[in-house]
């Protein structure tokens, strides 16, 4: 899918894609991209508890086995 202003971090060996914009609606669907295995796998059903509100231009990090998404546009 198109997107924009989303953001990605980089944990063991693997980058995380998260949200942005698709040019009509704010994304809140997560990514993994596997460095070895050089494919995706949609993870936005595994997340622990809800997920964040879709969203563009938000800050995210990743550490400890941790990816955290914070702040962001929302269109409201």
């Amino acid at each position: 899918m198109r997107r924009e202003d989303h953001k990605m971090v980089a944990l063991d060996e693997q980058l995380y894609v998260f949200g942005g914009w698709s040019g009509e609606e704010y994304l809140n669907d997560l990514h993994r991209w596997d460095l070895r295995s050089l494919s995706w796998t949609p993870l936005s059903d595994t997340t622990a508890g809800l997920p964040p509100s879709p969203r563009a231009h938000m800050g995210m990090v990743a550490g400890e086995g941790r990816v955290f998404v914070y702040g962001g546009w929302t269109g409201r």
